[in-house]
């Protein structure tokens, strides 16, 4: 039972923030000044906002006489499943002792919650969460229209051109036809407004958020990998060290001591997972056929060869986690992307 519900239970009663302001504080003696609540609590939702970080919730409880007080506040995160809390206490009493444990509490890691987004940001967030719900629409409809490929390609086949399309429904049956050019139309008009929103993500990614460019400097890395990253890290001095950011992005697989082994587990999937999905899809590009000959490539191919069965799967992984740590390093350095720089450092001395 949390110390807010414990006053209740004897007597206190449940307020607002506004309502905790107007209880009366005593006066000061020559040893002792008491700091009104709601003072504690504006000085901790102060430095939780100089922080970045915001207040979701936040609720308070005072005893019959107003001599103690005790609030939960409830911050922003963007962890799945987990929720962070604040619990403060006030006692007129008990300053000295309260104020230590509020200067505590605010030394929270801040690296662990979501910076309070502004505005634009949140609406960019959601232009790119549109064309998302877009894509996931022509997908559906691409797989139920799946089983007709076959039909249209012996359609098409039987046409006078040299080179037919599939999609062409030329050569159908009038009941055929009927059946499939609404579906195949739906198809065109979502590729049509995919196209838009692709045009609007470059001019959201030019105009507003030029440190995009950075991270695009790699092969595997587009406009929507980089803002996407951009909006939800926001800011990149969050992390101490660049590697941090695998973690954050839930690509850090997890680790058992038992005894002398250490067996390796699964990723921790924490974090934002559309980022997540967008890493992923870009180590396939730089481990696949048309990826460029990179340091990292090198890397993930000698882990894939070496990995067993599931090496190729553990090889995307690793890769995704460096690129993240990759992205957040150009992102604050501001230097040039060298994608064999290892390889040349490797070769000089043999050289000379």
């Amino acid at each position: 039972m949390s110390e807010r519900s414990t006053l209740i239970g004897y007597g206190g009663r449940t307020i607002g923030r506004e309502e905790l302001a107007l209880v009366p504080t005593p006066g000061a003696t020559e040893t002792h000044r008491p700091v009104p609540h709601h003072e504690i609590v504006q000085a901790l939702v102060e430095t939780l906002g100089f922080r970045h970080i915001g207040v979701v919730h936040d609720e308070y409880a005072v005893s019959p006489d107003g001599m103690k007080a005790f609030g939960v506040l409830d911050l922003a995160t963007e962890m799945e499943g987990c929720r962070f809390s604040i619990g403060l206490r006030n006692s007129h009493d008990k300053n000295r002792l309260d104020a230590r444990t509020l200067a505590r509490l605010v030394r929270i890691d801040p690296q662990l919650l979501a910076p309070v987004k502004h505005r634009s940001a949140q609406a960019h967030r959601m232009v790119i969460r549109a064309r998302t719900g877009l894509v996931r629409a022509r997908t559906v409809v691409d797989q139920h229209s799946a089983g007709t490929d076959e039909v249209l390609r012996g359609a098409a086949a039987r046409l006078p051109s040299a080179e037919p399309d599939p999609r062409e429904t030329q050569g159908l049956s009038p009941e055929l036809r009927a059946a499939l050019e609404p579906l195949l139309g739906e198809i065109e008009s979502l590729s049509e407004r995919i196209g838009e929103y692709n045009e609007q993500i470059e001019q959201i990614s030019k105009e507003s958020y030029p440190e995009a460019a950075r991270l695009k400097q790699g092969k595997g890395v587009g406009t929507l990998i980089a803002l996407t990253y951009v909006l939800t890290l926001e800011d990149a001095h969050r992390f101490g060290k660049s590697r941090d950011v695998g973690c954050y992005v839930g690509l850090q697989p997890g680790r058992r001591n038992s005894g002398q082994s250490e067996p390796q587990l699964h990723i921790s999937q924490e974090g934002d997972p559309y980022l997540r999905t967008l890493l992923v899809q870009g180590a396939h590009h730089i481990l696949g056929p048309f990826g460029a000959d990179s340091d990292l490539r090198r890397w993930g191919r000698k882990l894939a060869e070496r990995g067993g069965k599931n090496g190729k799967k553990r090889a995307v992984i690793a890769v995704a986690r460096k690129l993240a740590v990759l992205l957040h390093r150009l992102w604050v350095s501001g230097e040039a992307y060298e994608p064999l720089r290892h390889h040349r450092q490797v070769a000089l001395p043999a050289v000379a």
